[in-house]
């Protein structure tokens, strides 16, 4: 991990440096080079389909922040088991699950539903996959509460700060959350659209062609591009107070305080 050469830099000068780069930088680059007429893509788009996506990256913006937390009482190994597999499930099932239940499926974005995916077989094998992650995430459990006895009152190390009751409920809220990426893509879907329907105008590359029509590889830049500003929003609120709180702005400006590789 990169962040593992810097050097005295704490953590919060260095993760909104890199999150600057991760979430407002490289999407815009990515918006500019491959998405056509981006801008007028969002100025057309409807308010409330750029709010929804907006509100989605931020929602995902606190599971990140959150996941440092989860790994920290969980561990490396047994965090993203659990982590990942939770957001994996929460992602694949949350929307289709809310679809088939009534008032709610009137209030999000239209898509597959639960009962869909038994129809075809593109949707038994995204439920087979589900039921393989919901086994690793109990196995995964259990090796946690092992883990947990057998360390007892050891408080050594880099175990010292091994916690599986405060780790998983951190990780169950990290993983809901960061599972809204995916929900966000579902709320911006009409940018994508439009993307698209530019792209195949102005003969852009990467398109290709099936019985439903276009589909552009890179249509969904601009959704990421909105769900990365409210990634950012959460991530430079919370680094902000931290940098306030503990006066470390001189960080950025300190030449003692260099990033090493």
């Amino acid at each position: 991990m990169p962040y593992n050469w810097v050097q005295k830099w704490r953590w919060e000068i260095y993760w909104i440096t890199g999150g600057i780069f991760s979430w407002l930088i490289m999407p815009f680059l990515a918006v500019l080079l491959t998405i056509p007429d981006w801008q007028g893509i969002l100025q057309a788009s409807s308010g409330s389909v750029i709010r929804n996506t907006y509100i989605m990256g931020l929602l995902w913006g606190i599971g990140g922040l959150t996941y440092g937390l989860a790994i920290r009482y969980l561990g490396m190994s047994l965090g993203n088991s659990v982590l990942l597999g939770i957001t994996s499930v929460v992602g694949s099932l949350g929307l289709p699950i809310l679809r088939n239940v009534p008032g709610i499926a009137d209030i999000i974005p239209a898509g597959l539903t639960f009962s869909d995916l038994f129809g075809s077989t593109g949707g038994r094998i995204v439920i087979l996959g589900i039921l393989i992650l919901l086994v690793g995430i109990i196995l995964s459990g259990r090796a946690g509460i092992k883990k947990d006895k057998d360390l007892g009152s050891i408080k050594e190390g880099v175990n010292s700060e091994f916690s599986l009751s405060k780790g998983l409920m951190i990780a169950i809220v990290s993983g809901v959350l960061s599972a809204f990426f995916s929900f966000g893509i579902d709320a911006g879907k009409e940018m994508a659209f439009e993307a698209r329907s530019l792209a195949v105008a102005q003969n852009y590359s990467f398109l290709t062609e099936s019985e439903g029509g276009f589909k552009y590889l890179f249509e969904n830049n601009i959704i990421f591009f909105v769900i990365l500003w409210g990634g950012l929003t959460t991530n430079f609120i919370w680094t902000t107070v931290l940098i306030l709180k503990y006066k470390t702005a001189g960080d950025f400006v300190d030449k003692e305080n260099t990033v090493a590789a």
